[in-house]
């Protein structure tokens, strides 16, 4: 494999120059809740790359139990931008402490710099 620096998840600005967003789909404390996750990719991003979310210390992430390739910010791509989810293929999902893995399996295709990820 090789090696991908970690970038600033703002993507390619512009057009891409909003932060990396987390949005609960319930904001009750104590509620368990779907999470969507949404960044425009700083760097390239390979068909068996490592996606990883972290959380602040006081959410419960133990109860993970799956990962879909949208979510509630999809409306944040820019008019123009590739139809569908442009995380495809399989997925595979971890969970340790605070952070959720995400690791494409090798699937799909490359999802290029500047392109908004949803899950």
């Amino acid at each position: 494999g090789i090696t991908i620096s970690p970038g600033n998840f703002t993507g390619a600005c512009p057009p891409a120059c909003l932060p990396p967003t987390i949005k609960p789909a319930n904001l009750e404390a104590g509620r368990v809740t779907d999470v969507s996750v949404a960044f425009f990719a700083s760097n390239p991003i390979p068909i068996d790359a490592l996606i990883e979310v972290v959380f602040p210390a006081m959410t419960r992430v133990d109860g993970v139990s799956g990962v879909t390739v949208a979510s509630l910010l999809d409306a944040l791509a820019p008019s123009g931008a590739r139809p569908g989810p442009v995380l495809d293929g399989l997925l595979d999902l971890f969970v340790s402490h605070q952070t959720v893995r995400v690791r494409r399996a090798g699937s799909g295709r490359r999802i290029e710099a500047g392109e908004l990820v949803s899950l």
